[in-house]
């Protein structure tokens, strides 16, 4: 028997790479999105690179109602992975309310959910509940009490409601917290669209290579680093996607109320000068760049202590950073 996974944020970039992960070892994909931050046109994407289809629904999942209805008509699932939620660190500082609202409502809604239907949950969590850990490589038990943003704090919640729901031992859980997910689908069809408004480095160089902006903006070359620029953990989008199946295997044989938490990266750091180097040498391309000034509140490094997902899930980065910058700009010339 096929098992069925319902997917939210199913059509977002990490999502969207999960959800073909997951197809290409035979599950059964259903994927919840609101489209905000996504469009259709990203399921007709993960078809053409799975040959596999898929049930979509356009629901938000702060929605209980709908949700409901979803596992009404599609009967049992084995397991929900949960990516949907807002997630730019920037605009939770000048909203953080509208992150509270948004992301902890679905987050107690999936856990309700699961609980009810005794089904297991992947949560995409993130490195940002660490905030300003000093100690490098962050390890699982570090501090997740001192967030840098709303957004951290929605993430460290996320994980503390899903412990405690637990307790109940009626569903299995994990919580992945990766680090910078970057590049793209080897098809060049699935990837991380860059816009005006991206925050994220790679993206940022695409568009600078594109031409889109006038250059890229680098906020400091005076840090205690080798070359004077922050560092942080770079792992592939695929090998995220990799790690959401390993985790989704892992829980399958654990008793109910298992969870853990894992770290999701590289387990070593790039710095943002380097990344800017290798994607001009590997693309033959040249980056425009101006040094300014520190921002307020950047983490100087950055990575992952990754040793627990690679002895339990038994999951490990497999692709370069050569893999990283190609890939991500195959998919910035699409010809789609």
């Amino acid at each position: 028997m096929t098992s069925k996974v319902l997917v939210t944020g199913g059509y977002g970039y990490i999502g969207s790479h999960t959800v073909i992960a997951l197809q290409d070892l035979g599950f059964d994909c259903v994927v919840v999105d609101n489209l905000i931050n996504s469009d259709l046109s990203v399921g007709l994407k993960i078809k053409n690179v799975s040959g596999k289809d898929h049930q979509f629904y356009n629901v938000d999942v702060t929605n209980r109602e709908a949700l409901l209805d979803i596992f009404s008509k599609e009967g049992s699932f084995s397991a929900v992975i949960h990516f949907a939620a807002f997630k730019s660190v920037n605009e939770s500082v000048l909203n953080p309310v509208k992150y509270f609202d948004n992301n902890i409502s679905g987050m107690i809604n999936i856990i309700q959910l699961c609980e009810s239907h005794s089904v297991d949950l992947v949560f995409s969590s993130s490195c940002t509940v660490y905030g300003s850990a000093i100690d490098m490589p962050l390890k699982e038990c570090a501090s997740t009490i001192n967030q840098q943003s709303p957004y951290g704090a929605t993430k460290a919640i996320g994980e503390t409601l899903i412990y405690q729901a637990l307790a109940s031992k009626k569903f299995r859980a994990t919580s992945l917290r990766y680090f910078n997910p970057v590049g793209a689908h080897e098809s060049g069809l699935i990837g991380e669209t860059q816009t005006s408004k991206s925050e994220n480095l790679l993206p940022i160089i695409v568009d600078t290579a594109l031409g889109n902006r006038a250059n890229l903006e680098i906020f400091g070359d005076n840090y205690p680093t080798a070359d004077g620029s922050c560092i942080r953990d770079f792992v592939h989008v695929c090998d995220v996607a990799d790690a959401h199946v390993a985790a989704l295997k892992h829980i399958t044989f654990q008793e109910k109320g298992y969870y853990e938490v894992f770290n999701i990266g590289v387990g070593k750091g790039i710095s943002v000068l380097e990344m800017v180097t290798k994607f001009e040498s590997i693309n033959k391309v040249k980056i425009n760049k101006v040094i300014s000034d520190r921002r307020a509140g950047d983490i100087v490094i950055s990575w992952a202590d990754v040793q627990k997902s690679k002895d339990v899930l038994g999951w490990e980065a497999t692709r370069t950073l050569d893999d990283i910058v190609k890939t991500a700009w195959s998919f910035a010339n699409r010809t789609d």
